[in-house]
C-alpha cells in the first residue's frame, strides 16, 4: 500500500516552539508525544512509522495530524503546554 500521506508543513516559529516544549521538564507527557508526532510528520515519516518509532497507535498518528493540519498550531496543545490562563 502506498505512502499518499504528505508531509505538514510548519512555520520556523511552529517547529521552534515545538522543539522547546519537548524540551522543558514541566511540558506534560500527552503535550510532548503530540510534539513529537507532528515534527515527525513535518520530516515527512509516514503515520506507520511514526507509530512505530513512538509505540503508539498509527490512528494516533493521523489523528493529531489531520487536527493539526485542519485547525493548526494551538489545538496540538490547548492549554496544556503552560499556557494556562
Amino acid at each position: 500500500m502506498p505512502n499518499s500521506t504528505r508531509a505538514l508543513t510548519l512555520s520556523t516559529d511552529q517547529q521552534e516552539q515545538l522543539q522547546q516544549w519537548l524540551a522543558a521538564h514541566g511540558t506534560p507527557q500527552q503535550v510532548a508525544l503530540r510534539c513529537r508526532m507532528v515534527l515527525a510528520a513535518a520530516q515527512g515519516r509516514s503515520d506507520l512509522a511514526i507509530a512505530s518509532a513512538l509505540q503508539v497507535n498509527r490512528h494516533s498518528v493521523k489523528l493529531w495530524r489531520k487536527r493539526f493540519a485542519e485547525q493548526g498550531f494551538a489545538e496540538c496543545v490547548g492549554d496544556r503546554a503552560g499556557t494556562r490562563s
